[in-house]
């Protein structure tokens, strides 16, 4: 989250100061990066972009943090829920066998959302597979069981699930 650094302020302030129009300010969204913004209003897209480009020379879990941060941002500021899938795609990529919940969760979500059911099994499927408790593995196979049983219309891998 981005927050305004404190500035103290003079008791009284010189007329022609005031009437000056302030400059956009710039923006540090991470070390080494910095976007330009206007004074009332972030870039969102510029931001989104900015951690997707950050994220491919880092490590595994970092760069998975930051393309998070990418769909997140594309999701919730821009309305782009096909981008947000595109950079929660690159985050599993990018996992290693070991992608974060999180990022699969969003997939998760982004293909219910989307009403696709198919794709929504197969976000379960890697998210039970990267369960580290029984009881999380068996919650996910349950809600997996829902899908085909609810949605799809198809008992036999409903029952398989469970």
């Amino acid at each position: 989250m981005l927050t305004p650094i404190p500035r103290p302020t003079a008791a009284r302030r010189d007329e022609a100061a005031a009437s000056t129009s302030r400059t956009p300010r710039a923006v540090e969204v991470y070390s080494g990066r910095v976007i330009e913004a206007d004074a009332g209003a972030l870039a969102w897209a510029e931001i989104a972009i900015a951690a997707a480009e950050d994220a491919a020379g880092l490590e595994s879990g970092t760069a998975q943090a930051l393309l998070f941060i990418a769909a997140r941002i594309t999701e919730d500021r821009l309305a782009d829920p096909l981008s947000a899938v595109e950079f929660l795609d690159g985050a599993v990529q990018r996992g290693a066998g070991a992608p974060l919940a999180p990022v699969l969760r969003g997939l998760r979500d982004l293909a219910i959302e989307a009403g696709s059911i198919v794709a929504a099994i197969d976000a379960l499927d890697q998210e039970a597979a990267a369960a580290g408790s029984t009881v999380r593995r068996a919650s996910l196979l349950a809600e997996k069981a829902a899908l085909y049983a609810d949605h799809l219309l198809v008992p036999g891998p409903a029952r398989a699930a469970v």
